[in-house]
C-alpha cells in the first residue's frame, strides 16, 4: 500500500501503546473528576456558610424578641403602678403594698423617686427606709417610660436595670415608679440559647452598654461595645467582619434595634468557618486520590489483556493482506472478536457492499427528487397564495366600483331598480364577494369577522349551497337540537368549511349516499375555555383507512388521484376550528362512513340570521347631509365612492394619500364632519397612521377606516379604531356615515 494512502494519526509519527492510551484516558477522566470534587467542596462550603449566617441571623432576631418581651413585662408593671390612685394621693403605705404585690415573683422590685430623691423601694419596709439623694443626671421619665442602667444601685452594690414610668396623678409628673431588676434576668435569656462551638452572643442597651454576654458575662457587664458595633446598632440588621472584645476575629450579625433601642449581637468565629473548608478540602483530596489509584489499577490490568488480543488481531490482518481468509477470533474481548469477524467476512461481502451502496445511492436520488418535487409544489402554492391575495385585493376594488356605481344608479333611478339586468348585476356582485373571500382564505389574508350565529336559522339557509355542492344523487339532512346556543365564529369561514366537508363527502360517496349535518351542545371536555357547540358532518361513504386517518389534516396530504385534490380542504377546516378557539375530531371506519366533528365556542351576543343577512344592506334609504373627507389612492374606486357619497347628499372632498389629507385639514379650509379612509395607502403614512394623527390633532373628528386584510384589521382594532371590512355594502357604509355625522350624534344625545 503506498505511503500516501495510509491513514495517519493526529500526532503524526508518534506511536502510543494501548497501555499509554488507557492511562491517558484515566487521567482524562480523573482530572474533570478532581475539578468536580473541588467545585462540590466549594459549593458545599458556600452553602454551609450561608446556612450558618442564616442560623446566626435567626438566633439574633429570636433572642432580641425574647429580650424585648422581658422588657415589656417590666414596662407594663411600671406603667400600671404609675397609674395607681394611692401614688397620686401620696398614700405611700397603700402604694408600697400594691407595688410589693405587683413585683412578687418577677425577680424585680419597685421603687418610687422624684427628680432628686429616692423615696422608698419594696425591698425595705416603708418605715425602715431612709430617703436617699439621686445623682444630678439621674434619669426621670416625663412622657413615655424609659429604661436605665446603673453600674451600682442604692439597695445593692451590683449593677441594676430599671423600667421608669411617670405617675399619672397630675398634669406634670411628681414621681417616677421604677421596676428595678438585675442584668441577671437578661443574662438568663442569653444563657438559655443554643449556640454552636465558640459562637458569642451579647445584648447591648440603647447606650451601647453590654448588659448580657454568653462568654465571660461578669467581665464584660457594663462595658461599652466596640466602635464598629456602635456604628451598626441604629441601622437595619446586617453582617460585618469584626474582632470581639476578647480578640476573636468573627463574622458578626447586629440585629435591628427593638422598640427600646436594644440590640443583640451574634459573633461566629472565622476559625470555625475555616475548619469547615479544611474538612471539605481533605475529603475532596481523599476521594480524588482513591479514584486515581483505582483507575490506574484497572487501566494496567485491562491494557495487559488487550495487548495479548491485539497480537491475534494483527495476525488476522496479515492473513487478509495475503489474500487468505482469517479464522474468526475468540479472545473474549468483544470488540477484538467483532473486528476479527469483520476481517473474516470482508472478502466475501465486498461485492454485496458494492451492490448495497448502489441501491442506497438510487434511493437517495429518488428521495432527493421527491423532496425537490415537494419543495417546488410548496413554492408554487406560496406564489399562488401571494398572487391570489393580490388578485383578491384588486378584485375587491373592482367590486367596490361596481357595487357603488350600481347603488348610485338605483338612487338616481329608483324606478329601474327592480329590472332584471340590474338585479343580475347585484347577484353577480354578491357572488364576487363570496369568491373574493375564498381567494383571501386560500391566501390566509382574509380579515376575520367573528359574530354570534344562531345555528337553528343559519344552517337551513346554507342548505341550497351545500346541496348544490353534493349533487343530485346525495341528499343532505340538517338537524339542530333545540337547546343549542349561539356560536361565535366568522360566518363566511364556517360556510367555507362546510362546503369543503361536503366536497369531501361527495368524493367519498361516488355511488350516492346520505350526508347529515347535526348541531348539538357539546359535552364538557378538559381544556375548554367555556361552553362549546359541536357540528357533526356525517357521510355514509367508503370511510378512511386507520393508517391514513392520522394524516388527513396535514397540509397537501390527499388520497385522491394526482390533480384531483390539493390536500388543503381538511387542513383549512382544522385551521378554522383552531382560529375560532375550538378543535376538530374525525372518526371513520372503512366501509361505514366518516364523522367529522367541529367543536366551536358558544357566545351570547346578538345572533346572525343567515348567510348574506346584512341588516345594513336592508336598511331604508336615508338622505344625508354633511362634509366627508374621502381618502383613497385608487382613482376608479375614489370616483365611484365620490359619486355614491354625492348621490346620498354629502359634500365630498377627495385626497389621494394620508399626507394630502393632513395638508387639506391644515390649510384652514372647510373642516369635514367625518373622514372615510382606506388603510392601504402609498407613501409613509397608512390609513391607521392617519387615524392616530387625527386623534391627536382633532380628537372629536370621527374617522372610519376600510380594509380587506386580516393583519391590517387586527392592528386597527387593537388601536381602538373603527374599521369596516371590505367589500362593504353601500347601504352599510351610508348607514355608518349617518351615525357618525354630527346631526345623528346630536339626535342620539
Amino acid at each position: 500500500m503506498p505511503r500516501a494512502d495510509r491513514a495517519r494519526p493526529p500526532w503524526r509519527g508518534r506511536r502510543l501503546s494501548i497501555r499509554t492510551l488507557l492511562l491517558l484516558l484515566v487521567f482524562g477522566v480523573w482530572l474533570p473528576a478532581v475539578g468536580g470534587f473541588g467545585l462540590l467542596a466549594r459549593s458545599t462550603y458556600v452553602r454551609e456558610t450561608e446556612d450558618a449566617r442564616e442560623d446566626v441571623q435567626r438566633l439574633a432576631e429570636n433572642l432580641n424578641l425574647l429580650v424585648e418581651r422581658e422588657l415589656d413585662n417590666r414596662i407594663v408593671i411600671a406603667r400600671t403602678l404609675g397609674a395607681s390612685p394611692a401614688l397620686a394621693a401620696g398614700d405611700f403605705p397603700t402604694f408600697h403594698a400594691e407595688a410589693t404585690a405587683a413585683t412578687r415573683g418577677t425577680d424585680s422590685w419597685a421603687a418610687v423617686m422624684d427628680r432628686t430623691t429616692l423615696r422608698f423601694n419594696t425591698l425595705v419596709p416603708l418605715d425602715d427606709f431612709k430617703p436617699l439623694p439621686r445623682g444630678e443626671n439621674a434619669p426621670f421619665a416625663v412622657g413615655d417610660p424609659l429604661l436605665s442602667y446603673t453600674p451600682r444601685g442604692h439597695a445593692t452594690p451590683r449593677p441594676l436595670l430599671a423600667a421608669l414610668a411617670p405617675d399619672l396623678g397630675g398634669s406634670a409628673p411628681r414621681y417616677n415608679v421604677g421596676v428595678v431588676f438585675e442584668p441577671a434576668v437578661i443574662q438568663a435569656i442569653v444563657d438559655a440559647g443554643r449556640y454552636s462551638d465558640a459562637t458569642l452572643a451579647a445584648v447591648i442597651n440603647a447606650d451601647q452598654f453590654i448588659i448580657a454576654r454568653s462568654r465571660d458575662p461578669a467581665k464584660w457587664l457594663g462595658k461599652v461595645a466596640s466602635p464598629i458595633i456602635r456604628e451598626r446598632v441604629k441601622g437595619a440588621g446586617s453582617f460585618l467582619e469584626s474582632v470581639t472584645l476578647d480578640g476573636v476575629p468573627s463574622v458578626t450579625f447586629v440585629s435591628k434595634p427593638n422598640r427600646y433601642a436594644w440590640n443583640v449581637v451574634i459573633a461566629l468565629p472565622q476559625a470555625a468557618l475555616a475548619r469547615s473548608a479544611q474538612r471539605l478540602t481533605a475529603q475532596a483530596i481523599g476521594a480524588s486520590g482513591a479514584l486515581l489509584l483505582i483507575g490506574l489499577a484497572i487501566a494496567l490490568v485491562t491494557a495487559r489483556r488487550i495487548a495479548s488480543t491485539a497480537v491475534e488481531l494483527r495476525r488476522s490482518a496479515a492473513m487478509l493482506g495475503e489474500d487468505r481468509i482469517p479464522l474468526r477470533l475468540a479472545t473474549g474481548v468483544a470488540e477484538i472478536d467483532d473486528v476479527g469477524a469483520v476481517l473474516h467476512d470482508a472478502a466475501r461481502r465486498s461485492h454485496e457492499a458494492t451492490r448495497t451502496l448502489e441501491t442506497r445511492v438510487a434511493q437517495a436520488v429518488d428521495a432527493a427528487r421527491e423532496a425537490q418535487s415537494k419543495l417546488l409544489q410548496s413554492q408554487k402554492l406560496e406564489a399562488m397564495g401571494r398572487l391570489t391575495g393580490g388578485v383578491a385585493h384588486d378584485f375587491n376594488n373592482l367590486l367596490a366600483i361596481v357595487n357603488a356605481s350600481l347603488h348610485v344608479q338605483n338612487l338616481k333611478h329608483p324606478e329601474h331598480a327592480q329590472e332584471n339586468h340590474l338585479q343580475a348585476m347585484g347577484r353577480a356582485v354578491r357572488s364576487g364577494v363570496r369568491l373574493t373571500r375564498q381567494l383571501l382564505s386560500f391566501a390566509r389574508r382574509q380579515a376575520l369577522n367573528p359574530e354570534a350565529i344562531d345555528l337553528a336559522r343559519w344552517l337551513p339557509s346554507t342548505a341550497e349551497l351545500i346541496r348544490s355542492t353534493l349533487g343530485r344523487t346525495i341528499p343532505a339532512e340538517f338537524e339542530v337540537d333545540a337547546d343549542v346556543p349561539n356560536i361565535v365564529v366568522d360566518a363566511a369561514e364556517l360556510e367555507l368549511a362546510l362546503i369543503n366537508l361536503a366536497m369531501n363527502a361527495r368524493h367519498a360517496m361516488p355511488d350516492g349516499g346520505t350526508l347529515r349535518i347535526v348541531a348539538r351542545r357539546a359535552e364538557p371536555a378538559p381544556g375548554d375555555a367555556g361552553e362549546m357547540v359541536e357540528i357533526q358532518v356525517i357521510d355514509s361513504g367508503v370511510g378512511i383507512a386507520p393508517d391514513v386517518l392520522p394524516h388527513v389534516v396535514e397540509p397537501f396530504f390527499t388520497t385522491r388521484e394526482r390533480g384531483v385534490g390539493s390536500g388543503l380542504g381538511l387542513a383549512q377546516v382544522n385551521g378554522f376550528c383552531e382560529q375560532a378557539g375550538g378543535s376538530l375530531r374525525i372518526e371513520s371506519e372503512l366501509g361505514r362512513g366518516t364523522r367529522v366533528c367541529l367543536r366551536l365556542p358558544a357566545g351570547a351576543a346578538q345572533s346572525r340570521r343567515g348567510p348574506g343577512g346584512d341588516a345594513a344592506a336592508q336598511a331604508p334609504r336615508a338622505e344625508l347631509s354633511g362634509r366627508v373627507l374621502l381618502v383613497e389612492d385608487n382613482a376608479d374606486v375614489a370616483d365611484s365612492m365620490h359619486a355614491l357619497l354625492l348621490a346620498s347628499g354629502l359634500d365630498v372632498t377627495l385626497a389621494r394619500s394620508a399626507q394630502e389629507a393632513l395638508e387639506r385639514l391644515a390649510d384652514g379650509s372647510a373642516r369635514p364632519d367625518v373622514v372615510l379612509s382606506d388603510i392601504a395607502m402609498p407613501g409613509e403614512l397608512s390609513g391607521i397612521d392617519l387615524a392616530f394623527r387625527l386623534r391627536e390633532l382633532h380628537p372629536t373628528l370621527p374617522v372610519i377606516l376600510t380594509t380587506g386584510f386580516a393583519d391590517q384589521l387586527a392592528l386597527a382594532l387593537q388601536g381602538g379604531l373603527e374599521v369596516l371590512q371590505k367589500p362593504v355594502h353601500p347601504r352599510r357604509l351610508l348607514e355608518r356615515l349617518r351615525e357618525a355625522l354630527p346631526g345623528a350624534r346630536d339626535n342620539d344625545a
